[in-house]
Parts: C-alpha cells; structure tokens; sequence
C-alpha cells in the first residue's frame, strides 16, 4: 500500500464514521477527546465510568497519580485525580452508542445524579435515599458512586452532597 493510500483509508476511517445526528454531530477530534473518560474500555462513556473514578478515591482530597493504572482518571493531566476530573468528566456529558450512531450526551454539572442534563427531583430521591448509608461506600477506597448520591466525591453520601444538588438545582431553574 503506497503513502498515498494509507492517507485516504485514515481520512476515510476518520470521517465516515456514523457520528451523532445533527446537533449532537462530533467531529473526528471531539469522537477521539470523547473517549477519554471510557475507564471501563466498553465504548462509551456512561455511569459505570464515572463510578470508577469516584471509587479510585476520595476526590475532595484528591490523591497524586504514583501508579499506571491511576493515570486514566487524571482527565485534567495535573498528576492529581480529584474533584476536577470529575468536573471534566461532566463537562464532556455522556457518549454512547445505538443503532449504528455514536450520540453525545447532554454535559452537566455536579448533582445530575443520573447524567440525564438536569437537575431534578429523580437526583434528589436519590441523593437522599442513600444518604448516610455504609453500605454504600467501596469497604476497600472509603468511596462512594456517583450513582448513588457522592456528587461531590467525598467517598459517602451526605449533607454536602445534597447542598450540591440544592444549589444546582437553584442554577438550572433560574
């Protein structure tokens, strides 16, 4: 296969691929930066991701990247992984893939519990459903999952969580 070749299969990899539909079309780069947040490797970027990263620690504190395996949740590329990889992370909004299309997701902010790009009632039940529970912190990190309520990364469910959604919700519906 010459040079020339090889140029046009990457432009035609890079730019016919099924990518979004309309308003949610991602270019070749913004489809490559998308992924970064996919720590689970299955495609897409969705609750099981974040839940990985607000497990790997206590986000408020933070904690420095020593080992390889840590590196994929730096996204801020500052060689700490806390809350502001977190914050990146929902910046991005989520990414997946049906009927052949890769379809971004709505970004959000810290008290979208279930990623869906408000802040709601269904954040709040949530939130408050598992607020203070033990059972749901990682027994092994002290973390807690974003999907249960930990918005805020601390590694549990608790008040501080919850005047996260408050004052989210305060800016959503302004």
């Amino acid at each position: 296969m010459t040079m020339q070749n090889k140029q046009y299969w990457v432009f035609a990899f890079l730019f016919f691929l099924p990518i979004g539909m309309a308003s949610n079309a991602l270019t070749a780069q913004e489809f490559i930066e998308a992924r970064a947040g996919d720590f689970d490797g299955d495609g897409d970027r969705d609750a099981a991701d974040l839940d990985m990263l607000t497990l790997s620690g206590n986000l408020m504190v933070g904690y420095q990247v020593l080992k390889a395996e840590q590196a994929k949740f730096d996204l801020s590329d500052d060689g700490f992984v806390n809350y502001v990889d977190m914050a990146w992370w929902l910046s991005m909004g989520t990414l997946t893939f049906k009927n052949g299309v890769w379809i971004l997701g709505p970004s959000t902010v810290m008290g979208d519990v279930d990623l869906d790009g408000d802040v709601d009632r269904t954040d709040r039940d949530t939130i408050s459903g598992n607020i203070f529970d033990p059972s749901k912190k990682n027994p092994k990190t002290g973390s807690g999952r974003y999907s249960d309520g930990d918005v805020d990364g601390s590694g549990e469910v608790n008040l501080a969580d919850l005047g996260i959604y408050e004052r989210a919700r305060d800016f959503f519906n302004d």
